[in-house]
């Protein structure tokens, strides 16, 4: 699915962020009231917060936006990790590698076949 009017950042962590003229690929997990409310936990409060995203078929999503900028480069073993990722989905890395380009990471982590 693409998520048009969101871009993805690579900061410390990748994030997506609301822009008007974006658009970026996300996957979904279906989670249980228990699992939200141990990801909340996990992911904040003090750094992130959890907000709902409209989905092109009418439903929403959760995810979550920072409230606290850490500024990257991201580590190699992280990036390493995104590009699994978006190998593991099926995405076009594109978007991706120009969000990595734009953190400042310029560490050499080898591309999933």
């Amino acid at each position: 699915m693409v998520l048009e009017g969101w871009r993805l950042v690579v900061r410390k962590y990748a994030l997506i962020e609301r822009d008007a003229a974006a658009a970026c690929p996300i996957g979904l997990w279906h989670v249980t009231a228990a699992c939200l409310e141990s990801l909340d936990r996990y992911e904040g409060p003090r750094t992130y917060t959890r907000v709902q995203v409209p989905l092109p078929d009418g439903s929403v999503a959760w995810t979550y936006t920072e409230i606290r900028i850490r500024p990257g480069p991201p580590a190699a073993e992280y990036v390493g990790r995104l590009r699994r990722g978006y190998a593991d989905f099926g995405f076009d890395p594109t978007v991706l590698e120009a969000a990595i380009a734009g953190s400042g990471f310029n560490g050499a982590v080898p591309r999933p076949a």
